[in-house]
Protein backbone atom coordinates (compact mmCIF):
# COMPACT_ATOMS: atom_id res chain seq x y z
CA UNK A 1 0.00 0.00 0.00
CA UNK A 2 1.65 3.21 -1.20
CA UNK A 3 -0.62 5.86 0.34
CA UNK A 4 0.14 4.90 3.95
CA UNK A 5 3.27 2.83 4.25
CA UNK A 6 4.04 0.63 7.24
CA UNK A 7 7.06 -1.51 8.05
CA UNK A 8 6.93 -5.26 8.62
CA UNK A 9 7.34 -5.06 12.40
CA UNK A 10 4.41 -2.68 12.77
CA UNK A 11 2.27 -4.91 10.56
CA UNK A 12 3.29 -7.96 12.59
CA UNK A 13 2.32 -6.27 15.87
CA UNK A 14 -1.06 -5.30 14.43
CA UNK A 15 -1.67 -8.83 13.11
CA UNK A 16 -0.77 -10.39 16.47
CA UNK A 17 -3.16 -8.07 18.30
CA UNK A 18 -5.94 -8.83 15.83
CA UNK A 19 -5.44 -12.54 16.47
CA UNK A 20 -5.37 -11.94 20.25
CA UNK A 21 -8.64 -10.02 20.39
CA UNK A 22 -10.41 -11.20 17.23
CA UNK A 23 -11.60 -14.64 18.32
CA UNK A 24 -10.66 -18.19 17.37
CA UNK A 25 -12.01 -18.12 13.81
CA UNK A 26 -10.16 -15.06 12.54
CA UNK A 27 -7.69 -15.16 9.61
CA UNK A 28 -5.32 -12.26 8.90
CA UNK A 29 -3.65 -11.91 5.50
CA UNK A 30 -1.16 -9.37 4.18
CA UNK A 31 -2.40 -8.10 0.81
CA UNK A 32 -1.09 -5.85 -1.91
CA UNK A 33 -3.94 -3.37 -2.18
CA UNK A 34 -4.17 0.40 -2.36
CA UNK A 35 -6.68 0.95 0.49
CA UNK A 36 -5.47 -1.33 3.30
CA UNK A 37 -2.53 -3.47 4.42
CA UNK A 38 -4.30 -6.48 5.94
CA UNK A 39 -7.41 -8.43 5.00
CA UNK A 40 -9.26 -10.05 7.89
CA UNK A 41 -11.67 -12.94 7.27
CA UNK A 42 -13.85 -14.51 9.95
CA UNK A 43 -15.46 -17.94 9.73
CA UNK A 44 -19.03 -17.02 10.62
CA UNK A 45 -22.41 -17.28 8.90
CA UNK A 46 -21.75 -14.04 6.97
CA UNK A 47 -18.13 -14.79 6.01
CA UNK A 48 -17.34 -11.41 7.55
CA UNK A 49 -14.42 -9.53 5.99
CA UNK A 50 -12.77 -6.18 6.59
CA UNK A 51 -9.58 -4.38 5.65
CA UNK A 52 -7.10 -2.98 8.14
CA UNK A 53 -4.88 0.07 7.67
CA UNK A 54 -1.84 -0.01 9.96
CA UNK A 55 0.09 3.09 11.01
CA UNK A 56 2.14 4.53 13.89
CA UNK A 57 0.91 7.18 16.35
CA UNK A 58 2.04 10.28 14.43
CA UNK A 59 0.06 9.46 11.29
CA UNK A 60 -3.22 11.31 12.04
CA UNK A 61 -1.64 14.76 11.66
CA UNK A 62 0.31 13.89 8.53
CA UNK A 63 -0.29 14.93 4.94
CA UNK A 64 -0.19 11.28 3.94
CA UNK A 65 -3.25 10.56 6.10
CA UNK A 66 -5.11 13.56 4.69
CA UNK A 67 -4.35 12.33 1.18
CA UNK A 68 -5.62 8.87 2.14
CA UNK A 69 -8.92 10.31 3.41
CA UNK A 70 -9.19 12.30 0.19
CA UNK A 71 -8.78 9.11 -1.85
CA UNK A 72 -11.46 7.34 0.23
CA UNK A 73 -13.90 10.22 -0.29
CA UNK A 74 -13.31 10.54 -4.04
CA UNK A 75 -13.11 6.84 -4.88
CA UNK A 76 -15.88 5.43 -7.08
CA UNK A 77 -17.41 2.43 -5.29
CA UNK A 78 -19.26 0.53 -7.98
CA UNK A 79 -22.05 -1.85 -7.05
CA UNK A 80 -20.25 -4.97 -8.30
CA UNK A 81 -16.87 -4.19 -6.68
CA UNK A 82 -15.87 -7.27 -4.61
CA UNK A 83 -13.67 -5.08 -2.36
CA UNK A 84 -16.57 -3.13 -0.87
CA UNK A 85 -15.62 -4.08 2.69
CA UNK A 86 -15.34 -2.04 5.90
CA UNK A 87 -11.88 -0.66 6.69
CA UNK A 88 -10.53 -0.33 10.23
CA UNK A 89 -7.58 1.84 11.22
CA UNK A 90 -5.05 0.45 13.72
CA UNK A 91 -2.60 2.89 15.34
CA UNK A 92 0.33 0.90 16.76
CA UNK A 93 2.57 1.82 19.67
CA UNK A 94 5.73 -0.05 18.66
CA UNK A 95 7.41 0.48 22.03
CA UNK A 96 4.73 -1.13 24.20
CA UNK A 97 3.35 -3.27 21.33
CA UNK A 98 -0.19 -2.09 21.93
CA UNK A 99 -2.68 -0.39 19.62
CA UNK A 100 -5.84 1.65 19.23
CA UNK A 101 -8.45 0.70 16.66
CA UNK A 102 -11.57 2.20 15.06
CA UNK A 103 -13.72 2.20 11.92
CA UNK A 104 -12.27 4.30 9.09
CA UNK A 105 -14.66 3.29 6.29
CA UNK A 106 -18.14 1.91 6.95
CA UNK A 107 -21.02 0.84 4.72
CA UNK A 108 -24.73 1.65 4.79
CA UNK A 109 -25.25 -0.88 2.00
CA UNK A 110 -23.01 -2.87 -0.33
CA UNK A 111 -22.21 0.26 -2.36
CA UNK A 112 -22.84 3.27 -0.03
CA UNK A 113 -19.69 4.08 1.99
CA UNK A 114 -19.16 6.40 4.96
CA UNK A 115 -15.69 7.83 5.65
CA UNK A 116 -15.27 8.65 9.35
CA UNK A 117 -13.30 11.85 10.02
CA UNK A 118 -12.51 12.39 12.81
CA UNK A 119 -12.23 8.71 13.61
CA UNK A 120 -13.07 7.21 17.01
CA UNK A 121 -10.11 5.17 18.24
CA UNK A 122 -10.06 3.08 21.42
CA UNK A 123 -7.52 0.78 22.98
CA UNK A 124 -7.64 -2.72 21.57
CA UNK A 125 -9.17 -5.09 24.11
CA UNK A 126 -11.75 -7.89 24.10
CA UNK A 127 -14.78 -5.67 24.74
CA UNK A 128 -14.01 -3.00 22.11
CA UNK A 129 -13.01 -5.54 19.45
CA UNK A 130 -16.22 -7.49 20.09
CA UNK A 131 -18.25 -4.31 19.49
CA UNK A 132 -16.31 -3.61 16.28
CA UNK A 133 -16.89 -7.19 15.12
CA UNK A 134 -20.65 -6.81 15.66
CA UNK A 135 -20.55 -3.62 13.60
CA UNK A 136 -18.57 -4.94 10.64
CA UNK A 137 -20.60 -8.18 10.67
CA UNK A 138 -23.76 -6.11 10.24
CA UNK A 139 -22.13 -4.26 7.33
CA UNK A 140 -21.15 -7.58 5.71
CA UNK A 141 -24.71 -8.84 6.18
CA UNK A 142 -26.08 -6.15 3.89
CA UNK A 143 -26.56 -8.28 0.80
CA UNK A 144 -27.15 -6.57 -2.51
CA UNK A 145 -28.42 -8.55 -5.48
CA UNK A 146 -26.28 -8.21 -8.57
CA UNK A 147 -27.91 -6.65 -11.59
CA UNK A 148 -29.31 -9.14 -14.08
CA UNK A 149 -26.31 -8.77 -16.40
CA UNK A 150 -24.03 -10.22 -13.71
CA UNK A 151 -26.24 -13.12 -12.62
CA UNK A 152 -24.49 -16.30 -13.66
CA UNK A 153 -23.65 -19.88 -12.77
CA UNK A 154 -20.09 -20.38 -11.52
CA UNK A 155 -18.35 -23.52 -12.77
CA UNK A 156 -15.38 -24.81 -10.77
CA UNK A 157 -13.06 -27.69 -11.71
CA UNK A 158 -10.69 -28.82 -8.94
CA UNK A 159 -7.08 -29.88 -9.64
CA UNK A 160 -4.95 -31.80 -7.12
CA UNK A 161 -1.68 -33.41 -8.12
CA UNK A 162 2.04 -33.82 -7.65
CA UNK A 163 5.02 -32.91 -9.83
CA UNK A 164 7.86 -35.25 -10.70
CA UNK A 165 10.01 -33.30 -8.24
CA UNK A 166 7.68 -34.30 -5.42
CA UNK A 167 6.00 -30.96 -4.86
CA UNK A 168 2.24 -31.10 -4.54
CA UNK A 169 0.01 -28.50 -6.15
CA UNK A 170 -3.65 -27.60 -6.11
CA UNK A 171 -5.80 -25.30 -8.13
CA UNK A 172 -9.07 -24.63 -9.88
CA UNK A 173 -10.30 -23.76 -13.33
CA UNK A 174 -13.05 -21.17 -13.08
CA UNK A 175 -15.56 -19.76 -15.50
CA UNK A 176 -19.21 -18.73 -15.40
CA UNK A 177 -22.21 -19.02 -17.67
CA UNK A 178 -24.86 -16.33 -17.90
CA UNK A 179 -28.08 -17.46 -16.30
CA UNK A 180 -30.44 -16.21 -19.00
CA UNK A 181 -29.77 -19.02 -21.54
CA UNK A 182 -30.48 -21.61 -18.84
CA UNK A 183 -34.03 -20.43 -18.23
CA UNK A 184 -36.33 -22.72 -20.25
CA UNK A 185 -38.54 -21.24 -22.97
CA UNK A 186 -37.23 -17.74 -22.53
CA UNK A 187 -39.55 -15.26 -24.22
CA UNK A 188 -39.98 -11.54 -23.85
CA UNK A 189 -42.63 -12.23 -21.22
CA UNK A 190 -40.60 -14.73 -19.19
CA UNK A 191 -37.51 -12.53 -19.41
CA UNK A 192 -39.51 -9.65 -17.94
CA UNK A 193 -40.79 -11.94 -15.18
CA UNK A 194 -37.25 -13.09 -14.46
CA UNK A 195 -35.92 -9.54 -14.14
CA UNK A 196 -38.84 -8.54 -11.88
CA UNK A 197 -38.76 -11.56 -9.60
CA UNK A 198 -35.47 -13.40 -9.81
CA UNK A 199 -35.97 -15.26 -6.54
CA UNK A 200 -38.35 -17.77 -8.11
CA UNK A 201 -35.49 -19.07 -10.28
CA UNK A 202 -32.83 -19.40 -7.59
CA UNK A 203 -33.73 -22.73 -6.03
CA UNK A 204 -35.94 -24.43 -8.61
CA UNK A 205 -33.75 -25.04 -11.70
CA UNK A 206 -31.01 -27.64 -11.92
CA UNK A 207 -28.16 -26.38 -14.06
CA UNK A 208 -26.77 -29.57 -15.55
CA UNK A 209 -23.70 -29.58 -17.78
CA UNK A 210 -24.43 -29.03 -21.45
CA UNK A 211 -22.17 -29.85 -24.42
CA UNK A 212 -19.89 -26.89 -23.74
CA UNK A 213 -19.39 -27.74 -20.05
CA UNK A 214 -18.74 -31.39 -20.93
CA UNK A 215 -16.08 -30.43 -23.48
CA UNK A 216 -14.31 -28.12 -21.01
CA UNK A 217 -14.31 -30.83 -18.34
CA UNK A 218 -12.98 -33.42 -20.80
CA UNK A 219 -10.28 -31.03 -22.07
CA UNK A 220 -9.16 -30.45 -18.48
CA UNK A 221 -9.01 -34.17 -17.73
CA UNK A 222 -6.93 -34.81 -20.84
CA UNK A 223 -4.63 -31.87 -20.12
CA UNK A 224 -3.87 -32.97 -16.54
CA UNK A 225 -4.36 -36.72 -16.97
CA UNK A 226 -0.83 -37.64 -15.90
CA UNK A 227 -0.29 -35.10 -13.13
CA UNK A 228 -3.54 -34.37 -11.29
CA UNK A 229 -6.94 -35.60 -10.17
CA UNK A 230 -9.67 -33.58 -11.85
CA UNK A 231 -13.10 -33.21 -10.29
CA UNK A 232 -15.98 -30.82 -10.83
CA UNK A 233 -17.54 -29.05 -7.85
CA UNK A 234 -21.24 -28.39 -7.51
CA UNK A 235 -22.31 -25.33 -9.45
CA UNK A 236 -22.75 -22.07 -7.58
CA UNK A 237 -25.04 -19.17 -8.33
CA UNK A 238 -23.39 -15.76 -8.56
CA UNK A 239 -26.40 -13.88 -7.28
CA UNK A 240 -25.32 -11.31 -4.68
CA UNK A 241 -22.33 -9.07 -4.05
CA UNK A 242 -21.09 -11.48 -1.36
CA UNK A 243 -20.96 -14.30 -3.93
CA UNK A 244 -18.53 -12.25 -5.99
CA UNK A 245 -16.52 -11.45 -2.84
CA UNK A 246 -15.97 -15.18 -2.27
CA UNK A 247 -13.93 -15.33 -5.48
CA UNK A 248 -11.34 -13.10 -3.81
CA UNK A 249 -10.21 -16.15 -1.87
CA UNK A 250 -8.12 -17.12 -4.87
CA UNK A 251 -6.55 -13.67 -5.13
CA UNK A 252 -5.85 -12.83 -1.49
CA UNK A 253 -5.12 -16.10 0.27
CA UNK A 254 -1.76 -15.69 1.99
CA UNK A 255 0.96 -17.53 0.09
CA UNK A 256 -1.72 -18.39 -2.37
CA UNK A 257 -2.73 -18.73 -5.94
CA UNK A 258 -1.32 -17.55 -9.24
CA UNK A 259 -3.92 -16.85 -11.91
CA UNK A 260 -3.66 -17.30 -15.67
CA UNK A 261 -6.02 -16.82 -18.56
CA UNK A 262 -6.46 -20.08 -20.44
CA UNK A 263 -8.18 -21.32 -23.56
CA UNK A 264 -8.79 -24.69 -25.18
CA UNK A 265 -8.84 -25.32 -28.94
CA UNK A 266 -10.84 -28.24 -30.32
CA UNK A 267 -10.29 -29.98 -33.64
CA UNK A 268 -11.77 -33.20 -35.05
CA UNK A 269 -9.84 -36.18 -36.37
CA UNK A 270 -11.20 -36.95 -39.84
CA UNK A 271 -9.85 -39.42 -42.38
CA UNK A 272 -10.94 -38.49 -45.90
CA UNK A 273 -8.53 -40.60 -47.99
CA UNK A 274 -5.65 -38.20 -47.65
CA UNK A 275 -7.56 -35.17 -48.91
CA UNK A 276 -6.60 -31.76 -47.58
CA UNK A 277 -9.62 -31.51 -45.25
CA UNK A 278 -7.86 -29.03 -42.94
CA UNK A 279 -8.88 -26.16 -45.18
CA UNK A 280 -12.52 -26.85 -44.31
CA UNK A 281 -11.98 -26.96 -40.58
CA UNK A 282 -12.17 -24.00 -38.18
CA UNK A 283 -11.04 -24.80 -34.62
CA UNK A 284 -13.41 -24.20 -31.76
CA UNK A 285 -11.70 -21.84 -29.31
CA UNK A 286 -13.05 -21.88 -25.76
CA UNK A 287 -11.89 -18.74 -23.96
CA UNK A 288 -12.88 -16.89 -20.76
CA UNK A 289 -11.48 -19.48 -18.38
CA UNK A 290 -9.18 -18.72 -15.44
CA UNK A 291 -6.64 -21.08 -13.93
CA UNK A 292 -5.84 -20.36 -10.26
CA UNK A 293 -3.04 -22.63 -9.12
CA UNK A 294 -0.92 -22.90 -5.99
CA UNK A 295 2.47 -24.57 -6.25
CA UNK A 296 6.14 -23.70 -5.57
CA UNK A 297 7.34 -23.06 -9.10
CA UNK A 298 4.79 -20.95 -10.92
CA UNK A 299 7.14 -20.42 -13.89
CA UNK A 300 6.36 -23.98 -14.90
CA UNK A 301 2.87 -22.84 -15.89
CA UNK A 302 2.42 -21.02 -19.17
CA UNK A 303 0.06 -18.06 -19.29
CA UNK A 304 -2.05 -19.72 -21.98
CA UNK A 305 -2.98 -23.38 -22.27
CA UNK A 306 -3.82 -24.39 -25.83
CA UNK A 307 -4.97 -27.97 -25.90
CA UNK A 308 -6.03 -29.85 -29.02
CA UNK A 309 -8.87 -32.30 -28.44
CA UNK A 310 -9.47 -34.73 -31.26
CA UNK A 311 -12.87 -36.38 -31.61
CA UNK A 312 -13.19 -39.52 -33.70
CA UNK A 313 -15.85 -40.65 -36.18
CA UNK A 314 -16.99 -37.16 -37.07
CA UNK A 315 -17.68 -36.21 -40.65
CA UNK A 316 -17.47 -32.68 -41.97
CA UNK A 317 -21.19 -32.11 -41.85
CA UNK A 318 -21.39 -33.18 -38.23
CA UNK A 319 -18.36 -31.08 -37.32
CA UNK A 320 -19.76 -27.92 -38.89
CA UNK A 321 -23.04 -28.39 -37.03
CA UNK A 322 -21.31 -29.21 -33.73
CA UNK A 323 -18.86 -26.32 -33.98
CA UNK A 324 -21.71 -23.90 -34.62
CA UNK A 325 -23.48 -25.22 -31.52
CA UNK A 326 -20.45 -24.86 -29.24
CA UNK A 327 -19.47 -21.47 -30.62
CA UNK A 328 -23.00 -20.22 -29.96
CA UNK A 329 -22.97 -21.60 -26.41
CA UNK A 330 -19.54 -20.08 -25.75
CA UNK A 331 -21.13 -16.62 -26.03
CA UNK A 332 -22.68 -17.27 -22.61
CA UNK A 333 -19.29 -17.65 -20.89
CA UNK A 334 -18.31 -14.93 -18.40
CA UNK A 335 -14.64 -14.29 -17.66
CA UNK A 336 -13.99 -14.35 -13.90
CA UNK A 337 -10.32 -13.31 -14.31
CA UNK A 338 -10.91 -9.66 -13.37
CA UNK A 339 -13.04 -10.57 -10.35
CA UNK A 340 -9.96 -12.15 -8.74
CA UNK A 341 -7.60 -9.36 -7.78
Amino acid sequence: MELLQSDKRTLAIAANLLYRYGGSTIHVQMVEYDLFHLLVSIDDECNTRYGVVVAESNILASDAYKNYLDVLNKRVYTRDNPDNVPILLVIVDTIFESARIGVQLGWCSAFTPIVYNPITLKQMDNDWCEKLYTLVKAMNSTITMLSSEYLSIQKTIDLNGIHNNGFRFSGVILYARTIIPHIPQLTAKTKKQFEEDTTKYIYSPKFENDELDNEILECTRLKFANVADVNQRNDKMLFTSSDVQDLQFFGKELGGYNKFRIKYSLLPTIDINGENWQQYITPISLHNMTLCIREPYNKQWAHTFDHQVFTSNVNLGEWVKYSELLNKKSESMIDLFDYII
